[in-house]
C-alpha cells in the first residue's frame, strides 16, 4: 500500500471498505466510489476523491489529477492518515458505539 500513489475502490457496494482505510492510514489518497458507506469514509476532496462507478472517466479524471498534481495528491493523504488516526481508531470506535447505544436507551427511557 505505501508504495502506490492513489489507492483506487470502483465498487459499486461497500459498507465500510477496510481497504480504504488501509489506503488512509498509509498516508495514501483515495478515489473511491460515491457509495454505500464510501462517502462516510473519504471525504470528497479533503481525504481523497469520490467517482461515480457508473462513469468510469470519473474516476479517470480524479486519478489524472492526483497523478499530476502532486501537492494535492500528498495534502489529501495527510489528511486521510489524520482523519483515521482521529476518527477510526479502535478507541474512537469503542466511544461511538458507546455513545450510540447510549442514545439508544436514553430514547427508550423517553418513549416509555
Amino acid at each position: 500500500m505505501r508504495q502506490c500513489a492513489v489507492a483506487v475502490l470502483p465498487s459499486l457496494t461497500e459498507m465500510c471498505p477496510t481497504v480504504v482505510l488501509e489506503a488512509m492510514s498509509s498516508g495514501r489518497p483515495v478515489v473511491a466510489s460515491n457509495r454505500g458507506g464510501i462517502p462516510e469514509l473519504v471525504e470528497d476532496g479533503l481525504t481523497g476523491l469520490l467517482a461515480d462507478p457508473d462513469k468510469p472517466a470519473t474516476f479517470a479524471n480524479a486519478l489524472i489529477r492526483l497523478l499530476t498534481v502532486r501537492d494535492l495528491a500528498n495534502a489529501m493523504g495527510q489528511g486521510g492518515r489524520a482523519r483515521v488516526l482521529t476518527a477510526f481508531t479502535s478507541e474512537a470506535v469503542v466511544n461511538g458505539l458507546e455513545r450510540f447505544y447510549d442514545e439508544l436507551s436514553e430514547d427508550r427511557r423517553c418513549a416509555a
